[in-house]
């Protein structure tokens, strides 16, 4: 980890004008590693555009209160630092810029699928946010950690560990978690902004999620659908609907959970959820998705009714298998 280190920590000297940008969709992490590195950058001196590509979702907006300070005009950046992404598709706007630059690509990423795409690729599955990981260049560099820097590093911990919930959360990111709430994060207000500040429309979609519930295999499976008519039909919208998946885990004895999400006709989005038995990542991948062990995601463009039932045969193979493998070996 050392050397790459030192050569982001190299290219971040020599070079002086950055865009930034993460993945459609921003999430916790995305959004504080890119606040948090770009205001460190500008500590530097250097010139920084953060590309946000879509809007950011509302219990996020704190953190953004200062991106004018990173909208330096950048028309031939010298560096693309791409975050908490595993494939430069997934940033179509500055992937279209790519094609014609000759910016150098630095990526960071704790996705086990990422593309490698950059020049420079500091891919790790084993941290538990890419927040972490800028936290750690920051540390290496000497960064002055500011409140508002603190912030945007602690929520992208913050959400990435679900809270401090998930079997990532090391003592590693607890004490990094202290330090970055020394230099001025607030765990009480983050936690509120973050968890406790949901819209109506919020709170419309859970119902419609919790109202169409399906347990498969011995309740091991749990499958939540947010069909296009309910969501119509209740003024309701698809874009706030992050974190309603984990509450397929909150039931006892489910080993996977999915949320179907009917954009449009045929045009089906997906989000899993495991609590360690099976590896979700890997089922999304095979129908083109991706992600981490225990939360992934992908796209079908099927019917509702098809995209359930492909999803569902291949979880039911894949828990089978994997009973059968622990029953062996507990023989």
């Amino acid at each position: 980890m050392k050397e790459i280190l030192w050569k982001i920590i190299n290219l971040i000297q020599t070079t002086n004008s950055f865009v930034l940008a993460s993945h459609t969709d921003p999430d916790g992490d995305s959004i504080g590693s890119l606040m948090a590195l770009g205001m460190f950058l500008k500590q530097l001196g250097k010139n920084v555009y953060i590309q946000m590509r879509e809007n950011v979702p509302p219990k996020y907006a704190f953190l953004i209160k200062d991106l004018t300070y990173c909208s330096d005009n950048v028309n031939d950046p010298e560096v693309f630092v791409v975050l908490d992404t595993s494939s430069i598709d997934r940033i179509d706007k500055v992937a279209n810029h790519l094609n014609t630059q000759e910016a150098f690509i630095l990526n960071i990423d704790h996705h086990g699928d990422n593309l490698h795409f950059g020049d420079l690729n500091w891919v790790d599955p084993a941290y538990p946010a890419v927040g972490v990981m800028v936290f750690q260049i920051l540390k290496e560099m000497g960064a002055e950690f500011t409140p508002l820097i603190a912030t945007n590093l602690y929520t992208a911990i913050l959400t990435d560990t679900g809270g401090f919930m998930f079997s990532n959360t090391t003592p590693e990111v607890l004490e990094q978690a202290a330090f970055l709430t020394k230099k001025g994060a607030t765990p009480g207000w983050i936690a509120s902004q973050v968890y406790l500040n949901h819209s109506k429309n919020y709170l419309i979609n859970v119902g419609i999620a919790l109202n169409n519930l399906q347990f498969y295999m011995d309740d091991q499976i749990l499958f939540m659908v947010m069909d296009n008519r309910s969501v119509l039909r209740s003024s309701s919208s698809f874009s706030e609907t992050e974190g309603i998946v984990d509450f397929t885990l909150k039931v006892k004895g489910v080993k996977v959970g999915v949320l179907f999400k009917e954009v449009q006709r045929e045009h089906i989005r997906i989000s899993m959820r495991s609590n360690g038995f099976v590896d979700v990542a890997h089922i999304c991948a095979e129908f083109g998705g991706g992600g981490h062990h225990n939360a992934a995601g992908c796209t079908f463009y099927d019917t509702l009714e098809n995209s359930q039932q492909t999803i569902l045969q291949k979880i039911i193979n894949v828990l089978k298998a994997q009973n059968e493998e622990w029953r062996t070996v507990n023989k």
